[in-house]
């Protein structure tokens, strides 16, 4: 469902769902600043009949094992955030609901923006995982979207860290 397809491209861009030794179905949490964003997820999850609360963060976290099986169901498996991917499972959608996942995944760590000139537009989504932004490279292509994939590294904690670029 459109509500399904919501929940993953914001997982895969702004949501830990990472491997927890001893849980049989694993932690599910979600954080964006955007109001907006965050009541796009959590009606979502009330569509999917997914129960959650928000904690004093403003995390939002999964309760029980629903989407930990609508997750599996589909191919998207517990990952740190370098190892993030986008299913095979989720090649296989119309064209409309690779929009619906695109728009999703964007949310969280895209960005499109006209340069102050007005000459340039710079539509860019940045990733540790380079398989997360190639795996967005194939779904903007199967909409006819031609785009590239580069890496850096950026700087956190002290230490320098790898980046990815699929850039339209």
């Amino acid at each position: 469902t459109d509500d399904l397809l919501r929940v993953v491209g914001m997982l895969l861009a702004d949501g830990a769902y990472v491997p927890t030794p001893g849980y049989t179905h694993h932690p599910i949490n979600w954080y964006k600043a955007d109001e907006t964003c965050r009541e796009v997820y959590r009606n979502s999850l009330n569509a999917l009949g997914v129960p959650f609360y928000t904690n004093k963060n403003g995390y939002i976290r999964v309760q029980g094992k629903r989407l930990h099986d609508l997750l599996t169901e589909i191919g998207i498996q517990p990952a740190y955030a370098a190892d993030k991917k986008i299913s095979q499972q989720l090649t296989a959608l119309s064209t409309r609901q690779v929009g619906v996942l695109i728009r999703a995944i964007w949310s969280g760590d895209g960005v499109a923006k006209v340069k102050s000139t007005g000459d340039t537009v710079r539509i860019v989504y940045g990733s540790r995982s380079i398989i997360l932004c190639r795996g967005l490279q194939r779904l903007l292509f199967q909409l006819g979207i031609l785009s590239t994939v580069t890496s850096s590294s950026v700087k956190y904690k002290g230490e320098r860290r790898p980046y990815h670029f699929t850039t339209v």
